[in-house]
């Protein structure tokens, strides 16, 4: 019994003490949180489209990629809606099922890029180069900058849909 009545004075002293030296520490964090809030910090900053791209985020609409090097990235089934992908490198990219409304890919390098049944509606594909990208099942009817050229370059299907006046170029 006596044993026992020690053992639990000796448990007892080892939480009042751990207690005790957490307390300064809960102080300590409360006022970390009211200088914070004083001058206004709200937490770190936000990270850059490319940083979350590179963390596996897919979806970065609006957002500024314009010139940034994307080789073998993975978006596939994101959202771009009216994102800057201008001067980029995305060769080898998978973008497949990809929403890029009203993106814009001027000058952009997408060889070897995968844009398998992306919507690529509205999007500007002034001086892009498509080599070896696959367009297949593309939605490619409304986006404008595109030329014949860019095109033969490309690999598309019978379910790709482009500009009047362009014709696809399967690659089978």
């Amino acid at each position: 019994m006596k044993n026992g009545g020690i053992l639990t004075i000796a448990i007892s002293t080892i939480v009042v003490l751990t207690m005790l030296s957490f307390v300064p520490f809960l102080e300590g964090m409360r006022q970390a949180n009211q200088l914070a809030t004083l001058i206004g910090w709200t937490g770190p900053p936000p990270k850059s489209p490319l940083e979350r791209i590179r963390a596996g985020e897919t979806d970065c609409r609006h957002c500024n990629l314009r010139g940034a090097d994307l080789p073998r990235e993975c978006v596939k089934s994101g959202d771009f809606t009216g994102a800057d992908l201008s001067h980029t490198k995305a060769r080898y990219t998978c973008m497949t099922y990809t929403n890029f409304t009203d993106a814009s890919f001027r000058y952009a390098d997408l060889s070897g890029a995968n844009l398998g049944h992306a919507n690529l509606s509205r999007a500007d594909f002034t001086g892009a180069t498509l080599k070896n990208a696959n367009i297949e099942g593309a939605n490619l009817s409304t986006a404008y900058g595109l030329t014949q050229s860019q095109i033969e370059l490309a690999c598309a299907d019978s379910k790709t849909k482009l500009p009047r006046g362009l014709q696809a170029v399967s690659c089978s």
